[in-house]
């Protein structure tokens, strides 16, 4: 009785051995699928051709009078720099000074460049074409009709 009393305490031992090991392996598995998909995702985001890095300099802080909030939209096949005002009482017409480049290069560029009636949902916008493998450069320089600085910012984008 005690030899059998002994033997189901170690079967119980090696089944609750078992257990864990079984558990274990379980949690082993989700552990490599997670790491499995996270790497897969990162591999995805690295290797994404949509994807770009934007840098932007916003000349901000010198300025009192600090009127509009940059966007950059990458596309397939076009860049649209927007620049939407911060607050609609600033609702004007404005000039727009600037230069944008590709791979180094100044592919357009405009001095005191008239934008009639900007408003909070008529922003001013920059459309220029995209090459899938360029960095793209815009400096840019925004005045009031009385020739006041109220933006002036630098963004660059590599694809």
């Amino acid at each position: 009785m005690i030899m059998t009393q002994i033997s189901t305490e170690e079967s119980r031992g090696v089944i609750s051995v078992r257990n864990s090991l079984k558990a274990a392996v379980v949690l082993l598995s989700i552990i490599l699928v997670l790491i499995v998909v996270n790497y897969s995702s990162v591999l995805n985001y690295t290797a994404n051709k949509e994807s770009a890095e934007q840098t932007a300099r916003i000349e901000g802080e010198q300025l009192g009078n600090y009127f509009f909030i940059p966007e950059t939209y990458g596309y397939e096949d076009k860049i649209v720099f927007t620049f939407v005002l911060r607050d609609p009482k600033y609702a004007a017409d404005y000039y727009a000074t600037y230069e944008i480049k590709e791979d180094g290069n100044t592919i357009e560029s405009a001095n005191s460049k008239l934008y009639e009636n900007v408003t909070f949902e008529n922003a001013i916008f920059i459309e220029i074409p995209r090459k899938s493998s360029s960095v793209y450069e815009l400096e840019i320089m925004i005045n009031d009709e009385e020739g006041n600085k109220v933006h002036q910012s630098g963004i660059t984008l590599r694809s």
